[in-house]
């Protein structure tokens, strides 16, 4: 789950996704992802709402998603309904892909 959520992200992307305080780059993310998804044998996400800010120098995508989560132990099934934040910045013009916070 690490590597999958982590594939967009630029190396030092501050991020708060699942801990009480905010974390930068890739490599811790990676392992607190991995960890907390471990129990899981699959997680579909669906997009449910999407809203998208666009400036000069920076993009802000905001989701409702629904998750769909089977447990590897016993295969209980569960549904989480997640808000998410993405932001870009363009660099050197550009826009890369790469997540920034």
């Amino acid at each position: 789950m690490g590597e999958q959520s982590t594939r967009h992200w630029a190396e030092d992307a501050i991020w708060f996704d699942i801990g009480a305080t905010a974390s930068k780059g890739v490599t811790p993310a990676y392992k607190e992802f991995d960890e907390a998804f471990s129990n899981l044998a699959s997680c579909d996400v669906t997009i449910k709402e999407m809203d998208v800010l666009i400036t000069e120098r920076m993009g802000i995508v905001c989701t409702i998603q629904s998750w769909d989560l089977i447990t590897k132990k016993d295969n209980e099934k569960s549904n989480l309904l997640v808000r998410q934040t993405d932001c870009f910045e363009k660099q050197n013009g550009e826009w890369d892909g790469k997540y920034v916070l």
